[in-house]
């Protein structure tokens, strides 16, 4: 899967009408290695919009209660992901408004900490 991946992210960034390169719906533990195989390959900014990381049962065609992270552990990944090259972040299904106000607030806090004046 990672092979089509890499060439999908080839053939994007080769179209001057592509603006960014995105991962979406993946659970969070699979992002870093993911962005870390598209920025081999582009420059275009890099999105991303994991899902919960909860598994979908398609026979039963729902989602698996608590298969997935806490709120706290999703934005755990941020700094590493914002490290790794991402520039938008979101969230995809099982996700809340609650996950997207603490991607927010992590964001927010790595942002000041970058301008912090030198004592």
């Amino acid at each position: 899967a990672r092979g089509s991946l890499i060439e999908c992210a080839t053939i994007a960034n080769g179209c001057s009408k592509v603006g960014a390169v995105g991962i979406n719906c993946t659970p969070p533990r699979f992002i870093h290695g993911l962005i870390l195989s598209i920025r081999k390959v582009t420059d275009k900014p890099i999105l991303i919009y994991p899902n919960s990381g909860e598994r979908y049962d398609a026979e039963k065609k729902e989602w698996v209660e608590s298969t997935g992270v806490s709120d706290g552990d999703f934005v755990s990944y941020v700094n590493e992901w914002c490290k790794d090259g991402a520039v938008l972040i979101g969230g995809c299904c099982r996700t809340t408004p609650n996950t997207i106000k603490a991607i927010s607030r992590s964001l927010n806090q790595r942002h000041s900490s970058l301008h912090l004046p030198v004592a």
